[in-house]
């Protein structure tokens, strides 16, 4: 931890993956999580990339944070929302006191079509037999396209027991490599889903244009996420010079910003 501790405090950007990261898959930000955020807020710089939507980073990340802490308003200029796996960036208006849109990417319909009609082939050709939905499978994010396994409203738990290692998802995705190939990124999302976006346009992709945006250089970056394992959809981050950590769980990164904020309010007044 002393290691950890150390790489962090020198940091200027914190990023970090939503599920499983921050957070349990599509559940709301925990407060002790966002008592520790709000803390941070007052030095770092902090994003959030994920491959879920605006509106579900809206309800599951900014909402409880703003809620709690009104504080948090003070610093909001320093938070970057990267949702969509980081083809589309919302930055804080102070003026307007809520978040706009600096960019957002799109994929046409022709390639939407494509997109879906690959999923539906590569279940065929894998034999894999899906359970009934809880809501809507295919979910159209503008620049992304994901397939949520069990459906968007699925309870947690049974999410957590459907593909654990993720064994079902590499079968689709290797089909999808073989029709899509060459055009779309295909990559493992959170807890059961698989998000597809044209090809280079990743999490590394989102996080370097939005550090040409603000002005911020790699070294003084680090990511933290669950799934830097290859193929996970934090996996593309390693190709960066920035510094990445990988974490079990939201128990661990509680864990470590809190040591993270310790050390800081520690520092802070032995300057005074």
């Amino acid at each position: 931890w002393k290691e950890t501790e150390a790489k962090l405090i020198q940091k200027k950007l914190l990023i970090f993956d939503l599920d499983g990261t921050l957070s349990k898959s599509k559940t709301h930000l925990q407060q002790d999580m966002a008592n520790i955020l709000s803390i941070l807020l007052w030095k770092y710089d902090i994003v959030v990339i994920s491959g879920c939507s605006y509106e579900q980073m809206l309800e599951q990340f900014i909402k409880p944070l703003f809620l709690d802490h009104i504080a948090v308003n003070e610093c909001a200029s320093r938070l970057h929302l990267l949702p969509m796996s980081g083809t589309s960036y919302y930055g804080y208006s102070k003026a307007e006191h809520r978040f706009k849109p600096v960019y957002q990417d799109s994929m046409s319909l022709r390639e939407k079509a494509q997109i879906l009609n690959a999923f539906d082939e590569a279940l065929d050709a894998s034999l894999i037999v899906l359970p009934k939905p809880y809501g809507d499978v295919e979910e159209d994010r503008g620049s992304q396209v994901t397939f949520s396994l069990l459906g968007q409203k699925a309870p947690l738990n049974e999410k957590e027991q459907f593909d654990p290692d993720a064994r079902l998802r590499h079968r689709i995705c290797d089909e999808m490599f073989g029709k899509l190939d060459g055009f779309f990124e295909i990559r493992i999302g959170g807890t059961t889903s698989i998000d597809v976006t044209h090809e280079g346009m990743d999490k590394a992709y989102g996080i370097m244009r939005l550090l040409k945006i603000i002005n911020k250089s790699e070294k003084d970056t680090v990511f933290v996420g669950d799934s830097l394992f290859d193929g996970g959809n934090d996996a593309s981050v390693k190709k960066t010079k920035i510094d990445c950590m990988e974490v079990d769980d939201e128990k661990e990164t509680l864990k470590m910003l809190t040591m993270l904020a310790e050390k800081m309010l520690l520092n802070k007044l032995e300057n005074k």
